[in-house]
């Protein structure tokens, strides 16, 4: 079934709040700050989490994401997470490193460890944008050489998805 009705927020009648809109999304991010564990990150959902072991990491589906998101709002100003998010990043940057984490039993395109979504590159932008450093940017710059010629010609695993690191950095570096 694609669409389950009780996993979602009904549609109301309620004319727009701002102040409401604010309120929830205060009320997300409290949430995910409390739901964090540095060691387990946060808890998966299990279609999140299909045939890839926890704790989840990746841009995509998992910390780094999560991660991206919360920086996201508190650079726009909508929000204020507790939570040290440069420190976060590089923590799961780390985990990646000594445990990756790649999709169990599915054929993964050969430079799976480089992918945006999937792979390293994300959380090495995550990490670089939170706390740059030349290391970061150059493990970058590798990964996205690395994933160049990917027979994955797509955004998720492929060059299209380093080429995307790849312009934020130049947008943010010059």
């Amino acid at each position: 079934m694609l669409y389950q009705r009780e996993a979602f927020e009904p549609l109301t009648d309620e004319p727009w709040d701002e102040a409401r809109v604010r309120e929830a999304i205060q009320r997300i991010v409290s949430d995910a700050d409390e739901a964090y564990d540095p060691g387990a990150l946060w808890p998966a959902n299990e279609w999140d989490a299909w045939q890839t072991p926890l704790p989840l990491k990746t841009l995509y589906a998992g910390a780094g994401g999560v991660i991206w998101a919360l920086d996201a709002l508190q650079r726009r100003g909508h929000v204020e997470s507790k939570l040290d998010l440069p420190s976060a990043a590089a923590a799961v940057l780390e985990l990646w490193r000594a445990h990756p984490g790649d999709m169990q039993g599915i054929e993964l395109p050969s430079k799976a460890a480089a992918s945006l979504l999937c792979g390293e590159s994300g959380l090495l932008l995550v990490a670089w944008r939170l706390s740059p450093s030349a290391e970061l940017a150059d493990a970058l710059f590798e990964r996205v050489r690395e994933n160049a010629d990917n027979e994955a010609e797509e955004l998720m695993w492929g060059s299209p998805g380093t080429m995307l690191a790849a312009d934020a950095m130049h947008g943010w570096t010059g």
